[in-house]
This record gives C-alpha cells, structure tokens and sequence, in this order.
C-alpha cells in the first residue's frame, strides 16, 4: 500500500492494541483504520505517543494541495479536514472506509432518540379515547426517513467542501430546495 500524501511504502506497525500504516523514509504520515484515530486523539491517552517518532525526512516534498486518494479503495477521494485549531494536524479521511456509514447512522439514530419521548403524547391521547394508531405509527416512519434523507443530503454537502459553513449552507439550500419543491408541486399539472 502507497502513503497517498507521497507515494512512498507504508509499512504495517502494531502500538500495543492498535495497527498503524506509518510512511517510514517519506513523508511520516500515519494511516488509521476505521475509529483508530478516535483511540490516540485526546491528550489523556498515552496510546499515540509511540506514533511520534514518526517525522518526515528532509527530501521528502508533500503537495499539500493536491487531491489525495484513499490507499485502500484507490479510486476514492479523500476528504481534508484539520484536527486541531491552528491547522498543524491534517486529516484526511476516507468516505468508503466506515466514516461516512458512521456519521449517517450516528445523525438518524440522534432523530431517533429526540423522537422517542413524543411517542408518550398518542400513549396519553389513546387513554382519552380510540386511537387510529397507523396513522401515529405512519408518520413516526415518516419523519424517520425524512430524517435520513436530510441526513444523507447534509453528508454529501459535507462531501463537496473542506468547510463546514459552506457545507451546512448548500446542504440547507438542497433540503429547503427540495420542501419547496414538494409544496410547489400542487400548482403543475397532474399529467407531468
């Protein structure tokens, strides 16, 4: 496997339960598998300071403006972000490799949760009186998908910046687009 940053060799290392891709002789770069980099990114957790001694060597040019692929996947972009606030950290991840599939499920199981205790509103209600429950039950399974839909837009927003702002803004403009869309849809005629 090629280091995407420099095309050297990266070579396969284990620091005590993790395994590390590190580009040793090239630009030192460190490539983490799925939710390793969550283990060694908080400064309590001693885990990553094996990592360290990894630095780049001298002849060793990295384009930090060039589009970088995924090691693993070869065809897929990787998406840049900054790990820490004064940009020394770079990060590039991988949208195939489980962060996407993660941060989509962690985004719709977070409408789940906020839409758990509503349910208590027809639980009460059906106590007053007969309760049509598909309609409840409906529209619950409805605002799941619309969630997971928006969620989905949000993501591939995500997916055409490096910022967040202009990310969280073209994803706004798509879901509001697409609502006005669904409203507007009562003036065209019925034969389209």
């Amino acid at each position: 496997m090629n280091c995407p940053a420099c095309e050297g060799h990266l070579e396969e290392i284990t620091v005590k339960e993790i395994t590390v891709d590190v580009c040793k002789g090239g630009c030192g770069g460190l490539w983490f598998d799925n939710y390793e980099l969550d283990k060694v990114d908080e400064p309590h957790e001693t885990l990553g300071e094996a990592l360290l001694e990894y630095r780049q060597e001298e002849h060793t040019d990295v384009d930090h403006e060039k589009k970088r692929y995924c090691p693993k996947c070869d065809s897929t972009p990787l998406m840049r972000h900054f790990y820490s606030v004064k940009h020394e950290v770079e990060v590039d991840e991988c949208p195939r490799c489980g962060v996407i599939v993660g941060k989509f499920l962690a985004a719709l199981f977070f409408v789940v949760a906020i839409l758990l205790p509503t349910l208590s509103y027809p639980i009460f209600i059906s106590f007053l009186g007969q309760l049509d429950w598909g309609p409840v039950i409906g529209g619950y399974v409805g605002a799941i998908f619309l969630a997971a839909a928006y969620t989905a837009i949000g993501l591939f927003a995500s997916s055409l910046t490096r910022n967040q702002i202009i990310a969280f803004i073209v994803g706004v403009i798509i879901c509001f687009s697409l609502t006005l869309l669904n409203n507007m849809l009562f003036f065209f005629p019925q034969s389209i």
